[in-house]
């Protein structure tokens, strides 16, 4: 046999085996597919002409796709990058407190200092901008030509210096629980804001009108006592999110170790209904929980801890309220039920030393969980039965020469999966960057 013969068998073969491979793939539970990270594209402050990205803590997409929004902790702002088809971004707006021309703003306060979380309204048009230091909340209204302006300003007037330095309480001059706010989340019917505040110890609901504008409905704080004379668990409340059917509201305190669940009624009030507590449920991983997630089928719930660097999952039972289930640390799997892994099982990749931010899917099987300490973004697949199977860490320490530049994770901020689920966008706080990268899944055989 001659070597062209030879060589047009080989390449038939090879043909033959994509194209089985290829309807295998088709025909495969999207469950079972694993997903790989292509870096396509970053930005750094300070280069290129870059700005506002210093500690950059947070990102929104609009969504059509077109607008991304990063909220900026040391910069002391929100910029706006337009993204192309290949979702290159191109900076065109920095919206900074001395941006918004207001007339009752001192020119000491600075409402976008420490700039910590942001969400986009259903129709993209309003962004809700929460700050820590500013202890404010801002609402920008986006143009028919895609420039961001001003359009509501909530914040009780308090100086940071008053805030965080002054020994003196601050009792009633906190009217809205927006010291210290830290994080912010929105649900529909009836359209509301979730805001926690550090500082205020509290959770804050917001309603809101068809203007886009905020009005505060209801405020509870660790000072708030339950029926039974105990404290609600928000001290140093960072955390919160809602189930995606609206019917639930979770927030994570920092300085209580606990996650309190309220139900949300139909009037958009909510009711307490559970405290889980490190202290009381003898959860041990559940040191200073910060991000929280639930799952599609609103049947999970998974929280990063990032005093213990762990990543705890939680099932809701027949009672409506939430049992741990599994807890995956840095070696370990704490898992309560023995078939959801084993540490050799995780593999000697996993990195979840400060632990803070996840992303699902849009299909609910793919999970995503920042290690700011470790500079790296871990990735797992849910199980049918919502268990937590590690599959990869994107770290530092994996990066080429060549891929420097693009793998280096230094104080990864937060997690973003786009709508469409073709790319993940990373904040880098330390690293004052944001990189993305284009989502490829692959099968599993």
């Amino acid at each position: 046999m001659s070597n062209q013969q030879l060589l047009q068998i080989t390449i038939f073969l090879m043909l033959s085996a994509c194209s089985a491979i290829t309807h295998d793939v088709s025909n495969k539970d999207q469950s079972s597919m694993e997903i790989r990270l292509i870096p396509v594209h970053i930005l750094r402050q300070g280069e290129g002409g870059v700005e506002g990205l210093d500690n950059a803590h947070a990102a929104v997409i609009t969504p059509d796709e077109t607008q991304l929004l990063i909220a900026s902790g040391d910069d002391d702002s929100v910029a706006v990058f337009d993204l192309d088809e290949s979702f290159k971004p191109t900076l065109r707006q920095v919206i900074r407190s001395g941006d918004l021309s207001l007339d009752n703003l001192s020119s000491e306060m600075d409402v976008l200092a420490g700039a910590s979380n942001l969400v986009l309204s259903g129709d993209g048009q309003y962004a809700y901008i929460v700050s820590f230091y500013g202890s404010a909340l801002l609402v920008l209204k986006r143009g028919e030509d895609h420039i961001w302006s001003f359009h509501q300003l909530l914040y009780d007037g308090l100086s940071s210096e008053r805030i965080f330095k002054d020994e003196r309480p601050i009792g009633d001059l906190d009217t809205l629980g927006l010291l210290g706010a830290w994080d912010v989340a929105i649900t529909t019917e009836p359209r509301q804001l979730l805001v926690t505040g550090y500082k205020s110890n509290s959770l804050s609901v917001f309603d809101l009108g068809d203007g886009g504008k905020a009005q505060l409905r209801q405020m509870f704080t660790s000072y708030d006592k339950l029926l039974g004379g105990e404290e609600y668990g928000l001290s140093g409340a960072v955390g919160v999110t809602v189930s995606p059917d609206g019917t639930q509201v979770f927030a994570s305190a920092f300085e209580d170790n606990s996650i309190s669940i309220f139900k949300r009624e139909v009037s958009g009030n909510l009711v307490w209904k559970q405290t889980i507590s490190q202290r009381k449920q003898g959860l041990d991983a559940l040191v200073n929980p910060q991000s929280l997630l639930v799952s599609k089928d609103n049947a999970w719930l998974y929280v990063a801890c990032s005093g213990t660097g762990s990543l705890m999952v939680f099932k809701r039972e027949n009672t409506g309220e939430y049992q741990h289930v599994q807890t995956l640390t840095q070696t370990v799997d704490l898992g309560a039920d023995s078939s959801a892994g084993s540490s050799s099982e995780l593999g000697s990749s996993l990195a979840l030393a400060g632990a803070g931010n996840l992303a699902l899917t849009s299909d609910g099987n793919h999970l995503f969980v920042t290690a700011e300490e470790d500079g790296a973004l871990n990735y797992f697949i849910r199980e049918s039965k919502g268990h937590l199977v590690f599959k990869h860490s994107l770290q530092t320490s994996d990066s080429s020469e060549e891929q420097d530049k693009l793998s280096e994770l230094t104080g990864v901020s937060s997690v973003l999966v786009t709508p469409s689920d073709d790319f993940v966008i990373l904040t880098l706080g330390e690293g004052n960057a944001l990189i993305i990268y284009r989502i490829v899944k692959v099968g599993v055989y």
